[in-house]
């Protein structure tokens, strides 16, 4: 891609403001436990869960806030084993948190404030999120 990851952020932003869509998170690779460790997402799991995301029945389904990260995350969805549906835990979890944030330290300059205060993770209890923040799916 030729341009900064920054620029097509932008351009996703103000495409999915200005059409009011959705924008879901969908994991079609690993598991928890990531690479190596654990299995990959089956294929029709992922199926199932896209048409529930583009049939709008994902929506109504209810969610859990993760955590760290802050996006919700549905807890049933008809068609899928509970088991997809979990949020992960551990120090895995508080790894890739800690990633972020030195990512996020490193691109400081060149990205808006408010993306890495508001979609950053949350690695100490009082900075945790309320409900209704960013809808995800792991």
């Amino acid at each position: 891609m030729p341009r900064r990851s920054v620029e097509y952020a932008r351009l996703l932003k103000a495409c999915a403001e200005k059409s009011q869509a959705e924008v879901w998170l969908l994991n079609t690779g690993w598991m928890s436990g990531g690479y190596g460790k654990a299995q990959r997402y089956p294929i029709p799991v992922s199926r199932t869960l896209l048409t529930a995301i583009q049939t709008g029945e994902l929506n109504r389904q209810p969610r859990k806030v993760h955590p760290i990260f802050g996006f919700e995350v549905p807890t049933s969805c008809p068609g899928v084993d509970a088991k997809f549906l979990e949020i992960p835990e551990g120090e895995s979890v508080r790894a890739l948190a800690e990633k972020f944030i030195a990512n996020a330290k490193a691109w400081a300059d060149r990205v808006d404030s408010q993306i890495i205060e508001l979609g950053g993770p949350r690695l100490s209890p009082s900075s945790s999120r309320s409900s209704g923040t960013t809808s995800a799916l792991l």
